[in-house]
């Protein structure tokens, strides 16, 4: 039998604030990223679009398996090994994004322009141009969180596949201070550090998780993917590296923030979103006791009230509204899935809604109280 399990949940509030650089302040208000931005503003300006194409689109303890690593052995430049084999075997949590087939959306190419209309104030000319054109010479980006489930993420690494040079580093560096690890090209901006692997691979992030991933593209330590079981069984789920974009994130309980009873069930988060044809996402959440399902339901419910206009707390758009209000849940064994989807015209309102929101809304609830 089940345990009952209560539900409350209160929909945070939040001050509109509005400016055209609210998004990069909100957006940098991330541990991760914040870190990147006082190290680079050039780097933070990869790590905004990279977080514009991850969050904008998706709008969502067991043991150690015995043959948990292995050596990523000669990983020589023409053999280009998956992104996967570069993360830590130890990661939490995988997002994965196929940017050469959302750089090809109708979508991605609204995204583009909408953004470049928010950031001007705060880019040069020159710099909303080289970002569009590097940004469309990524074929992957991939996410990687180390650390604790649930804990701060400044254990972020970023990893992009593509075609780069060593000049993208001077690029996307804010130091001329040039230096190389193990032989691979680097700039270190304090603790943060962008690395060129071969000319096929740029990996962003604190400065020892970088040398990390040259150590595994070398075989001098063990390689990924995540092998703890529920990572696995979560990537399966998710049908990663099959979808637009698709996730993975082990959950534990949090030292960190208080939970509801049903949040101490959850196992793991996984989903995909694709959007070739409009948008459809599949947004699931698995839990260790069924009797944990209904609450959970009932408090993303609640979340999704906050944005179709049943207990509004702040303007949300037509476009947003539309299709939220067409979510649906359905429930497996132990698992619980939210269904989103638009048509192509829906999808961009409902991004262009996101925009907003981003742009009026969500300062307050992102920001850093330490923040001048």
């Amino acid at each position: 039998m089940g345990t009952a399990w209560p539900s409350t949940v209160s929909p945070s509030r939040a001050t509109p604030v509005y400016t055209a650089s609210t998004v990069r302040r909100t957006l940098t208000a991330q541990p991760a990223l914040r870190s990147a931005a006082h190290g680079s503003a050039r780097l933070a300006r990869v790590a905004l679009y990279a977080a514009a194409s991850l969050w904008l689109p998706a709008c969502a303890s067991a043991p150690l398996v015995p043959e948990a690593a292995s050596p990523v052995a000669a990983m020589e430049t023409e053999w280009t090994p998956p992104l996967e084999r570069l993360t830590s075997p130890e990661a939490f949590g995988l997002v994965r994004v196929d940017m050469r087939a959302l750089a090809a959306t109708p979508l991605f190419a609204h995204l583009e322009q909408q953004l470049a209309l928010l950031v001007q104030e705060d880019w040069s000319e020159a710099d909303i141009a080289y970002t569009r054109e590097f940004v469309h010479r990524v074929d992957e980006l991939l996410w990687s969180v180390e650390g604790v489930p649930g804990g701060p993420l400044d254990d972020v690494t970023v990893l992009l596949r593509g075609r780069f040079t060593d000049a993208d580093l001077d690029h996307l560096a804010d130091t001329d201070q040039h230096s190389t690890y193990e032989g691979h090209p680097m700039r270190a901006d304090g603790a943060w550090s962008i690395a060129l692997l071969g000319d096929h691979t740029l990996v962003l992030g604190p400065l020892r998780l970088v040398e990390s991933i040259c150590d595994r593209f070398d075989g001098r330590s063990p390689a990924g993917p995540p092998m703890h079981a529920a990572m696995i069984a979560s990537r399966a789920r998710a049908g990663y590296g099959q979808h637009t974009l698709g996730y993975a994130i082990r959950a534990e309980p949090s030292p960190y923030v208080s939970q509801e009873r049903y949040a101490e069930a959850i196992v793991s988060n996984e989903g995909y979103c694709d959007l070739t044809a409009g948008l459809d996402c599949h947004l699931g959440v698995t839990v260790s006791d069924s009797a944990a399902l209904a609450p959970l339901e009932d408090a993303l419910q609640r979340v999704l009230d906050v944005f179709n206009g049943q207990a509004p707390v702040f303007r949300i758009s037509p476009g947003l509204t539309a299709m939220v209000q067409g979510a649906t849940f359905t429930t497996e064994e132990r698992r619980l899935v939210l269904h989103l989807s638009a048509s192509a015209e829906g999808a961009r309102d409902a991004l262009d809604g996101v925009l907003e929101l981003l742009t009026t809304h969500m300062n307050s609830l992102f920001a850093d109280p330490n923040a001048p």
